[in-house]
């Protein structure tokens, strides 16, 4: 079993520097530029708390084989979302890290099997559903007057992929489905 409990202090708005980020990535890999920056979010500080617990369990054979799930549940209260989350994710593969994995671009592989070899590989594949009750980016400013847009409640997201490991250096692909966060979104979000 592990707890986590996490704590994000930041701001929302101009300062937070997003709208150049965003211009830069996107001019940096010839993506059209991104467009609605008019309507951002004034400036507002913002801080998240979230509160986690994770369980993990599975078998491996002697020679590193092995298959693990990771049933969690989440909670997030603050300014930016209060949304509550269950989910699991199961891997199988070679000489599984020792890590508590709820979504493998969230957690770290720095501890593998007791004695193991100096790689690992294993697949993945995962859901979470959660039931939103607040997301500042869709229900506007908390503090003042903004531009806002009816969310959905319940929101899922579906991943697979794959990971290959070699001493402390980690290659992963994962591909994400989401369904749509908001009321007249015309499709389910995909990204990689």
């Amino acid at each position: 079993v592990q707890d986590e409990f996490e704590m994000d202090l930041g701001v929302v708005g101009p300062e937070s520097l997003s709208e150049e980020t965003q211009k830069w990535w996107h001019n940096l890999w010839g993506y059209a530029q991104p467009r609605g920056w008019d309507n951002q979010l004034k400036t507002e500080p913002v801080f998240q708390f979230y509160l986690t617990r994770a369980y993990r369990f599975g078998v491996e054979t002697k020679n590193y084989w092995g298959i693990e799930c990771f049933p969690h549940g989440k909670l997030a209260l603050g300014s930016v979302y209060d949304y509550a989350e269950l989910g699991a994710t199961i891997r199988a593969g070679y000489n599984l890290p020792r890590e508590f994995i709820r979504s493998p671009l969230e957690s770290f592989s720095t501890h593998p099997s007791d004695n193991p070899p100096s790689w690992a590989a294993y697949v993945f594949g995962g859901m979470d559903g959660r039931g939103v009750a607040h997301n500042m980016f869709l229900d506007g400013s908390n503090w003042r007057s903004s531009q806002s847009i009816a969310k959905e409640n319940l929101v899922a997201d579906f991943r697979v992929g794959g990971a290959i490991r070699y001493k402390d250096l980690e290659f992963l692909l994962s591909a994400v489905h989401r369904t749509r966060e908001f009321k007249g979104q015309v499709a389910d979000e995909k990204f990689l």
